[in-house]
């Protein structure tokens, strides 16, 4: 299995913190090598980084309402 690596997950890395990296392979190596091997985990994970991405984290984002508000290192919002 394999990691999918689109815009979404590059800005969620970079306002969390997680990395600045722009290279998808450099991107999709650090999450397969922190989660396990598995498929439905890959493809869960990724959509909620989507649902993330669609919702809240968005280019002009909604921070004050995102649930990983607390977490995120780049707040935007108040």
């Amino acid at each position: 299995p394999i990691f999918v690596v689109d815009a979404y997950t590059f800005r969620m890395c970079e306002r969390l913190g997680i990395t600045d990296s722009k290279n998808y392979d450099t991107v999709q190596k650090l999450f397969q090598d922190e989660l396990p091997k598995d498929k439905n985990l890959f493809k869960e994970f990724h959509a909620l980084i989507v649902e993330l991405g669609k919702n809240y984290c968005k280019k002009k984002p909604k921070c004050e309402e995102c649930p990983l508000n607390s977490e995120c290192e780049k707040r935007l919002g108040p």
